[in-house]
C-alpha cells in the first residue's frame, strides 16, 4: 500500500510538472498568426514592413523574419495585408522606413487557424503598441502615427493573438492527465532501460558492471565534446574506449572457447547479432537525416556502411572490426593453437604495425568531414589483447598473483590514474590549449584503454570500480548506442529552439546537461521500441555473448 501511495505521489508530481511546462510552451509556441491585415489611411505613399519575433525575453527582429505589404496610396482608406503562414508570433514591429507623414490606423485584424479571428480597435492598438521610435502616437477614432524622424516604427508589447482556455490550459491539462494514467499503469521495474540495468544475463561468463559504467562514461565524454567548448576533443578519448571495449568483448567468447572460431553456427549467430544490434537504430537515423531530406546518394552509401558523415564516421570502422574477428580468431585457434602468450605477442606486433603504418594512404574509410580516414584497427587490437591477457593468462593464475604478488593496490591506483588520464589528458582544451592529445597519440591511448580495462577487471573492489558500477552510468550504458546516434539531433534542436524562442545562445554546461537529459529520454524510447525488439527477435539472441549490449560506435 505504501509503495502504491508513493508511486501515485510521484505520478502526480511528474504530471503537474508536465502540465506547467506544456502551458509555458503553448503560450510561446501556439500564438500562430496566419495573417495580419491593417486598415489605414496615409497622406503619403508608404510601404509597411512587418517584422515578427518569437523572443519572449526581449524584442529581437531580423530581416529574414519579416513580410512587406504592397505600397499604400495616399488619400483613401486601404488594406495592408501580411501573410504569415501560421508562424508563432509573439511580438511584431511595424516599420515605416522613409515615411515622413501621418498614417491613420483604423484597425488590425489577426487571423489564425488555431484561434478565432481578432480585430483590434484604436484603443486596443494604442494599448498594445506602447514601444515606438521616431513617431508620435495619438488615439481617437483612429490611431494617428506621425513620423518625426528618419526611422519610424512601432513595436507591440505582447502577442497580437492569444489562444483560448482550451489551447492554453485545456490541452495541456488533458495531456497531463493522460501522462498520469500512463505513469500509474507503468511498472518502472520492468521498463527495459531500467530492468536491463541489473537484468543482463550473458551465457558466457559473468556480466561486468564496471565495464558497463565505463561505456556510459565514454558516451558522456562524447556528448560533452559536442556541447561544451572547454571539452572539445574529449570525445576522442571516449571513442578509443569504445573501440577497445569492442575488441575486448568481441574476443571474449573466442578466448574462453577457442573452438568457436571454426563453428559455422556460432559465426553466423555472431554476424546476425551484430546486424540486429546496429541496423535498426542506425537505419532509422539515416532515414531521418538523409533519405527523408532527399539526400539519396549519401543515404545509400550510409546504408551500405561505405560512408560515415560527422559523428557516424566510426560506424564503418566498427563494421571493419566485425569483419576482422572471424579470420583473426581462426588464425589464433588453427595456427597459434590458442596459446595465450603467443597470441598476445602476435597481436601486439599487429597493433604496432597498424598504428604505425596502416594510415589513410594504405587503407582508408570515408567519412567525418568528407575525407579519407585511417582504419583504427590498432585500438581494436588493444582490446583483443586485453581479452587474451585477462582470460587467457591472468584469470587462470589469479589466485597465485593475488597471494604471491598482492598487486591489488597497484592496480587500483593505476585504474584511477588511467581514468583521470582519459578525462583530463584527452584534450588540451581543458587546460586552455588547442591540441587534442587523444587524436595526436591515438596509438598510446589505445594501449591505455586496454590497460584500463585490464586493471578494472583485476582490481574489483577499487574506488574506480565502485564509481563505474553506479546505476546512473550503467543506465546510460544500456541506451548508449541510440543516445550516441541521436544526440546531435537533440543538440541542434535545443540550440535552434532556444535561439528562436528566446533569442539566446545556449552553450557550456547548460547545453551539455540539456542535451544529455533529453537524449537519454529519447534513447530510452528507441531502445525499448526499436533496438531491444530486434535484439530479441530471433532464437539467435538466446545465445548472447557479453557484447550483446555493447554500444557499437561513438565519435568526437
Amino acid at each position: 500500500m505504501a509503495g502504491r501511495i508513493h508511486k501515485t505521489g510521484i505520478s502526480l508530481i511528474l504530471a503537474a510538472v508536465f502540465f506547467v511546462a506544456l502551458v509555458a510552451i503553448c503560450r510561446v509556441v501556439l500564438p500562430g498568426a496566419s495573417g495580419v491585415t491593417l486598415v489605414l489611411q496615409a497622406d503619403q505613399p508608404v510601404r509597411i514592413q512587418l517584422f515578427y519575433s518569437n523572443g519572449v525575453r526581449k524584442n529581437v527582429f531580423q530581416e529574414k523574419h519579416s513580410v512587406i505589404a504592397r505600397e499604400i496610396q495616399p488619400g483613401r482608406i486601404e488594406k495592408a495585408g501580411f501573410s504569415l503562414g501560421s508562424r508563432s508570433v509573439n511580438r511584431v514591429r511595424l516599420d515605416f522606413e522613409g515615411f515622413t507623414g501621418t498614417i491613420h490606423l483604423h484597425s488590425i485584424t489577426v487571423t489564425s487557424h488555431l484561434a478565432r479571428t481578432v480585430t483590434l480597435n484604436p484603443s486596443d492598438i494604442k494599448r498594445l503598441f506602447t514601444d515606438h521610435h521616431d513617431v508620435l502616437l495619438a488615439a481617437g477614432e483612429d490611431v494617428a502615427i506621425t513620423a518625426i524622424g528618419a526611422d519610424p516604427y512601432i513595436v507591440s508589447n505582447g502577442p497580437l493573438l492569444a489562444h483560448g482556455l482550451f489551447l492554453g490550459y485545456g490541452l495541456p491539462l488533458l495531456a497531463a492527465v493522460v501522462l498520469y494514467f500512463i505513469l500509474q499503469g507503468m511498472d518502472f521495474c520492468r521498463f527495459p532501460p531500467f530492468a536491463d540495468i541489473g537484468g543482463k544475463r550473458p551465457t558466457t561468463g559473468r556480466n561486468i558492471v564496471a565495464l558497463d559504467g565505463l561505456r556510459g562514461l565514454a558516451v558522456i565524454m562524447v556528448v560533452a565534446d559536442h556541447c561544451w567548448g572547454r571539452f572539445t576533443g574529449l570525445g576522442a578519448g571516449g571513442v578509443w574506449l569504445f573501440m577497445s571495449l569492442s575488441g575486448f568483448l568481441l574476443a571474449r567468447p573466442f578466448v574462453q572457447q577457442p573452438e568457436r572460431a571454426v563453428s559455422v553456427q556460432f559465426l553466423s549467430h555472431f554476424f546476425i547479432r551484430r546486424i540486429q544490434r546496429i541496423v535498426p537504430a542506425y537505419y532509422l537515423f539515416i532515414l531521418i537525416s538523409y533519405l527523408f531530406q532527399d539526400r539519396f546518394d549519401e543515404a545509400l552509401r550510409h546504408f551500405l556502411f561505405l560512408q560515415g558523415n560527422a559523428h557516424l564516421w566510426v560506424v564503418p570502422q566498427e563494421m571493419l572490426f566485425y569483419l576482422l574477428v572471424p579470420p583473426l580468431m581462426a588464425v589464433n585457434y588453427l595456427v597459434l593453437q590458442g596459446k595465450p602468450l603467443l597470441i598476445i605477442l602476435n597481436l601486439t606486433l599487429l597493433m604496432v604495425l597498424a598504428n604505425c603504418f596502416v594510415d589513410a594512404d594504405v587503407f582508408s574509410l570515408y567519412g567525418m568531414r568528407y575525407q579519407n580516414l585511417r582504419a583504427y584497427i590498432g585500438i581494436f587490437f588493444a582490446g583483443v589483447i586485453t581479452s587474451y591477457l585477462y582470460y587467457g593468462f591472468y584469470q587462470p593464475r589469479e589466485r597465485v598473483f593475488l597471494q604471491k604478488y598482492n598487486m591489488t593496490r597497484l592496480f587500483s591506483a593505476l585504474s584511477l590514474l588511467l581514468l583521470l588520464f582519459f578525462l583530463l589528458g584527452s584534450t588540451e582544451r581543458v587546460w586552455g590549449g588547442d591540441r587534442v592529445f587523444a587524436q595526436l597519440y591515438f596509438g598510446w591511448f589505445g594501449v591505455a584503454a586496454g590497460t584500463l580495462i585490464f586493471v578494472i577487471l583485476t582490481a574489483k573492489q577499487s574506488m574506480v570500480n565502485r564509481l563505474l558500477s553506479s546505476k546512473v552510468l550503467r543506465a546510460i550504458s544500456i541506451v548508449s548506442f541510440s543516445l550516441y546516434l541521436f544526440h546531435p539531433l537533440v543538440l541542434n534542436c535545443i540550440k535552434e529552439g532556444v535561439f528562436w524562442y528566446f533569442d539566446q545562445t545556449v552553450s557550456g554546461f547548460l547545453l551539455f546537461a540539456l542535451t544529455l537529459m533529453f537524449s537519454y529520454g529519447l534513447a530510452c524510447l528507441l531502445y525499448t521500441y526499436i533496438e531491444r525488439p530486434f535484439i530479441h527477435s530471433s532464437s539467435s539472441s538466446k545465445d548472447i555473448t557479453p557484447s550483446h549490449y555493447e554500444i557499437t560506435t561513438s565519435a568526437s
